[in-house]
């Protein structure tokens, strides 16, 4: 679409459809760790920080408690960069 030429209407659908979909990303959050469950391109995965964690296959996101997701996060440990 070229924004020089969108009507009003489907500037509307695009917007719902944005806040739709950020919407949709988050499954679960622990603020006071800094930790969010979400909902990505590739599946979900934790977020602590600017750090990404997987989760395990086999694993329901939904039902995450703090306990688990930390465990999550110390067996991945930090990534090194190979740089």
């Amino acid at each position: 679409m070229d924004p020089r030429t969108i009507d009003l209407q489907n500037c509307i659908r695009l917007i719902e459809e944005h806040a739709k979909k950020e919407k949709e990303k988050f499954i679960k959050e622990f603020p006071k760790e800094g930790i969010q469950v979400l909902n990505g391109r590739f599946g979900a995965y934790i977020k602590k920080g600017k750090e990404n964690f997987k989760i395990p296959k086999g694993t329901d996101p939904q039902s995450l408690e703090l306990e688990e997701v930390l465990g999550i996060i110390e067996k991945s440990g930090t990534k090194k960069s190979k740089r």
